[in-house]
């Protein structure tokens, strides 16, 4: 172990020397300095939050239905509000009630409740969010996978119905029902963002997400939006119409940055979070910066360009042996130890710690590999491309040492970053094996759905884990869970569509030099909507 781990750290110098040359500039601190000039030339009682470049566009607040970050769980609202733990949901922007059988969900709107502009925010918001992001193409898997245990949900995607007739309105009242039970209904929709009809019903849902729309949003939260100055930042102020207990904190300035640790340890940024180990490391050494880890199960994985729904095919991936070659090529303890404590191993969805983990185990084997690849008829003069789209130094690294391990068996391979995040992975589809990363289980899971939006593009809509899946989701007991991972196990030893070679733990850091929070704060999962007792934060 401590060979390959010697060995893999000579290569990650060689790559990270690699990446210097060709000008990749994730911690250089030259693109921060817009925002510290933001921060100089305004009021030290603004809040100031980085957004990095690689998840948004430059003249665009961030898709919250696919990227929900800081910014977007203060510009909007969800029905219910989640605890930290995300297992116990309080009234948001409407009082909930479950029917004995947990199939009907009766959510009563707070009355009065406003968009930032005036407008009334109305149960047909919800209907009209809800509808709308099972036709999105940019939206989260949990979302899809929840809205389709919604009555009609199928025949409202296949267009033989133009409205879900599961979804009712009442006057206030927005009634959900469900064709089978779903244990984390509640949970999505904590995370599900409402967005406001009246703007954007005649935008097209599968380019909802590229809308001008975000460049000046109408919001439902704490604030409204206040200006953009494209390619630097974008400011909040206190949204007037917000009925709930106001924050403390009266501005929120979201600087454009290509990496947030440099831009908080820089001082122009008063938040980030993180599981990079070299991150963490700088980040614990800051005296002005608190920590708060979250051991959530975010998966770091290999996926495989195969075949679109849209038919366009990519043979040199298709067959499985190809893509158990890769499995074995991969040395997961080596490269779980560059993340130090927050990374675990793993083989599959199901941790290796969990009771009903009883999956394969591919354990670093190169020789294995290279047997493999012979027994699939692997054409050694192909290149196999490699696509990523994190360029913190450790997934850098990560991906240097896997073009390693390929040309270390005798396989020709070549990495290409992309700043366009997850499009490229199922839009444009120029790679061979995309570097990818999600959470929690649920989730991991639910992208193998066939009707998944993203993923369908590169396994074609494939049915075979969509029983399972619905057993896992549905499942309210520990034997019914379970019994559906271990299906889930086996289904993914047979297509081996994902790689999965570890899990992570998140650290959220504040400056606490200049913030006053609570005590007891825990903030929960960093991308997830819930109670940080934000409007007890004030500016010291």
């Amino acid at each position: 172990m401590k060979q390959r781990i010697k060995k893999l750290c000579a290569m990650l110098i060689a790559g990270t020397m690699l990446f210097s040359m060709v000008g990749c500039s994730g911690t250089e601190s030259k693109e921060n300095t817009k925002g510290k000039t933001q921060k100089e030339e305004n009021t030290d009682k603004a809040l100031y939050i980085s957004v990095e470049k690689e998840s948004t566009s430059s003249d665009k607040v961030e898709f919250p239905w696919y990227n929900l970050r800081l910014p977007c769980i203060l510009m909007y609202r969800s029905l219910v509000l989640a605890n930290p733990a995300e297992t116990e949901f309080a009234p948001d922007m409407a009082e909930y009630e479950i029917s004995p059988d947990g199939l009907v969900y009766t959510f009563n709107l707070k009355d009065n409740l406003k968009w930032s502009d005036g407008e009334p925010l109305t149960a047909e918001d919800v209907k009209w969010s809800a509808e709308t992001a099972l036709k999105a193409t940019q939206v989260t898997s949990t979302f899809t996978t929840c809205f389709n245990y919604i009555k009609g949900a199928k025949e409202f995607t296949e267009g033989t119905a133009d409205t879900i007739s599961g979804i009712v309105i009442d006057g206030n009242k927005i009634i959900f029902e469900l064709t089978g039970s779903y244990a984390n209904f509640l949970k999505s929709m904590a995370q599900f963002s409402i967005l406001p009809k009246h703007s954007l019903e005649n935008e097209d849902p599968l380019t909802l997400y590229q809308s001008d729309f975000w460049a000046e949003p109408v919001t439902s939260g704490y604030y409204k939006f206040d200006e953009m100055h494209a390619g630097s930042y974008y400011s909040l102020s206190l949204n007037e119409n917000y009925e709930g207990t106001k924050p403390k904190i009266e501005k929120v300035v979201c600087n454009y940055v290509s990496n947030q640790t440099t831009a908080i340890t820089s001082g122009a940024s008063d938040y980030a979070f993180t599981n990079s180990s070299s991150d963490i490391e700088v980040l614990n050494k800051d005296e002005n910066l608190t920590g708060y880890f979250n051991e959530y199960l975010f998966y770091k994985y290999l996926i495989f360009n195969m075949s679109g729904a849209d038919g366009n095919q990519n043979p040199a991936m298709q067959n499985p042996k190809v893509r158990e070659a890769v499995a074995y090529a991969i040395d997961r303890d080596a490269i779980a130890a560059l993340y130090g404590d927050v990374a675990k191993v793993i083989y599959n969805g199901v941790p290796v710690s969990d009771e009903s983990n009883d999956g394969k185990v591919y354990k670093y084997d190169p020789e294995k590999e290279k047997k493999l690849l012979d027994e699939a008829g692997w054409d050694w003069d192909y290149t196999v491309r490699i696509l990523y789209y994190n360029d913190d130094e450790t997934s850098k690294n990560i991906i240097a040492a896997i073009v390693q391990y390929l040309q270390d068996i005798g396989m020709k391979a070549e990495s290409t970053y992309t700043s366009q995040g997850t499009q490229d992975l199922f839009t444009t589809r120029d790679y061979d094996i995309g570097f990818k990363g999600t959470g929690p289980l649920d989730t991991y899971y639910s992208e193998y759905m066939s009707n998944s939006a993203t993923f369908q593009n590169i396994y074609g809509g494939d049915t075979a884990f969509d029983e399972s899946i619905s057993r896992l989701m549905s499942s309210t007991d520990m034997e019914g869970q379970n019994a559906a991972k271990a299906e889930l196990q086996k289904i993914e030893e047979e297509k081996l569509y994902k790689v999965p070679i570890l899990t992570l733990g998140y650290y959220t850091y504040l400056n606490t030099s200049r913030l006053n929070v609570p005590e007891d704060l825990d903030m929960g999962t960093p991308g997830h909507r819930c109670d940080i007792k934000f409007t007890e934060w004030e500016i010291k």
